[in-house]
């Protein structure tokens, strides 16, 4: 769900106040583009608020919600989509920041 490794890299890489500052501009941006999600968009709209979570989620060490963000995609391109299939994004990213938390500091 979470990647440790990734999150003790980023926080060796840019030190612990950094490191709180882009956890904290990630929520906000993640929930942004998951409030853009919610609403109609056209395919291409909804690929790139896909793509764009994606690459910020494996960033931050949040992998389930980039893996979810890949299955949307790929639906996405084989036009197989249904837009209620997002709900498992927003699931993805609320029981991973849910779990981030509550292991962040163990």
């Amino acid at each position: 769900m979470i990647d440790w490794n990734r999150i003790n890299e980023l926080k060796k890489e840019i030190g612990l106040d950094d490191f709180d500052e882009v956890i904290g501009l990630f929520l906000e941006e993640a929930e942004d583009v998951l409030a853009n999600l919610k609403q109609d968009q056209p395919e291409d709209k909804l690929l790139e608020y896909l793509h764009y979570l994606k690459g910020s989620a494996l960033n931050i060490g949040f992998n389930h919600v980039a893996v979810i963000c890949t299955k949307l995609e790929k639906r996405l391109d084989e036009s197989n989509y249904n837009h209620r299939e997002i709900e498992t994004l927003f699931e993805a990213y609320n029981t991973s920041k849910t779990h981030f938390f509550k292991n962040l500091n163990s």
